[in-house]
């Protein structure tokens, strides 16, 4: 859907422009291919889109957007902390064009899945908009 990359645009965006310690950001998951050159780095993801059922029309979705976090390994979580926080007091001021709605909901830790190359927390933001 056209509206999905409109979406994680705009909050690239924002962060781009908000979020201090992050030297690159990715519309759309990350596939990394030389990580000393691609941390630290936050990517903007959609997942679980689904119709409102509750609404009149076919035109009102809820989604995940995911905030993912990715710093090189060694790093500790409360770095990751401190990169969530800019991005939770970003997403929190900035006036969204594509979404009405928009509330964080959970934070996650994970390691990359062989534990080797870099950690990374996710912030899980639910939102709603009309297409």
């Amino acid at each position: 859907m056209i509206l999905n990359e409109q979406i994680r645009q705009e909050i690239t965006e924002v962060l781009r422009r908000e979020v201090q310690r992050i030297k690159y950001f990715h519309s759309g998951r990350i596939a990394f291919t030389d990580l000393d050159q691609e941390l630290p780095a936050i990517a903007v993801f959609i997942d679980e889109v689904y119709a409102d059922e509750y609404t009149n029309c076919d035109d009102e979705f809820d989604a995940f957007v995911k905030v993912g976090i990715y710093l090189p390994l060694g790093a500790r979580e409360d770095q990751l902390d401190l990169v969530a926080e800019e991005v939770s007091h970003a997403l929190r001021r900035a006036d969204l064009e594509t979404v009405a709605e928009c509330q964080l909901k959970r934070y996650t830790y994970d390691y990359d899945p062989n534990e080797s190359a870099w950690v990374t927390s996710t912030l899980h933001y639910q939102v709603k908009f009309y297409n």
